[in-house]
């Protein structure tokens, strides 16, 4: 693998997706034995002048939602070890992505609509805005879906701040403060995800907790905290 790369890994640790945007390659490696495995690699598809990002990957590291950004607009693809890239869309400037647990969907925030849509993987891809900046999607940055697919957590960067969604009734519950600027909200395991990036020595870590009443968790940097 060229580095830099993307990661994401399963909840149980034991794989992980690693996208390189430099070899434009996606594969995924199996820790179960003593050593690490290669178990897939594909090469991407080669778009003039496409930059790659990993929005997502699913629970088990297996599917996993790429975007490639091609003059001023990007197409969404997913790809899985059995299953090579497939385009499955477009969108303006997709930021972030989640895969739902219980149905064979995912979700895409879009930063350049103030959108958040619903990608539905059934014999053809369907793919419905489910939220907007009516309904306070201004500048999304990240998403989390909490493990029984009932919530879906938006992170803002502009108001720093992340708010729960009924995915049922659409409507927002009350939201979450933020002290750091939120990133992809990157899954740590079963119902926990890293806000931020830290950019600076003292910068704390911060952490959703999706379990129950939602809360934000602040890990000192250490030292001067």
């Amino acid at each position: 693998l060229d580095l830099p790369v993307e990661c994401r890994w399963s909840a149980d640790s034991k794989t992980a997706a690693l996208l390189s945007p430099r070899s434009g390659t996606i594969v995924w490696l199996s820790f179960a034995a003593p050593a690490p495995t290669l178990t897939q690699r594909w090469e991407l598809p080669r778009l003039r002048a496409a930059g790659w990002t990993l929005l997502a990957a699913d629970a088990n590291a297996n599917s996993v939602l790429l975007a490639a950004r091609v003059a001023g607009e990007s197409n969404i693809w997913i790809a899985s070890p059995s299953t090579p890239p497939t385009g499955v869309g477009r969108a303006q400037l997709p930021v972030a992505g989640g895969f739902a647990s219980r149905s064979r969907s995912a979700y895409l925030a879009d930063a350049g609509a103030h959108t958040v849509s619903l990608i539905q993987f059934q014999d053809s891809v369907v793919t419905q805005t489910i939220l907007r900046s009516e309904d306070g999607i201004d500048d999304p940055s990240g998403l989390a879906l909490s493990s029984d697919d009932s919530q879906l957590f938006v992170a803002d960067a502009s108001a720093l701040n992340i708010r729960a969604y009924n995915l049922q009734s659409h409507s927002a519950g009350p939201a979450l403060a933020l002290s750091e600027i939120p990133g992809p909200l990157v899954p740590l395991g079963t119902d926990l995800f890293l806000v931020n990036r830290r950019e600076r020595p003292d910068q704390p870590f911060l952490v959703l907790v999706t379990s129950g009443a939602a809360t934000v968790l602040f890990i000192p940097a250490g030292g001067s905290q």
